[in-house]
């Protein structure tokens, strides 16, 4: 009787526990976040990168940190960092992701996030390229974003 009721309730368990392990799509937005953006691909970024200049885009990908980085990636592995983008995120945005990642310090908080697919939307600034001068451009003044 005993393994009876497990087998019934084991199937239960199993599926509530990988449910509950799941990321539900988490949106952190600024004040000051405009509500029209052109949404952009990585290749309309490399094509046409000088006529977005100063433009407010919206783009996907894959999110990277590390020491003194925030960036945005096409794919999860990057062969070259002259394919990737540099992502200035605003104080509020990075402490609201603080605040509902749970975790001791804010750099766990970003090592749970890295390599998730991401949405941003920000200011285009073809000018700078982040640190050592290494990335595509950089997306300044990031003032939505949202793990999906």
């Amino acid at each position: 009787m005993k393994k009876k009721l497990l087998l019934l309730i084991l199937p239960f368990i199993i599926f509530y526990s990988c449910i509950s392990n799941r990321t539900v799509n988490q949106v952190f937005v600024s004040e000051k976040c405009k509500e029209n953006s052109q949404s952009i691909s990585f290749t309309k970024a490399r094509d046409s990168l000088q006529f977005l200049d100063g433009h407010f885009v919206e783009i996907s990908g894959y999110f990277i940190w590390g020491s003194e980085e925030f960036a945005i990636s096409e794919n999860k592995k990057v062969a070259d960092s002259k394919d990737v983008i540099w992502i200035d995120l605003s104080n509020e945005i990075i402490d609201s992701i603080f605040m509902s990642i749970k975790s001791d310090k804010k750099k766990s908080s970003f090592d749970k996030i890295q390599g998730k697919k991401i949405k941003i939307k920000g200011v285009v600034n073809s000018f700078e390229h982040g640190h050592l001068n290494q990335y595509m451009f950089s997306i300044k003044q990031v003032c939505y974003f949202e793990i999906l």
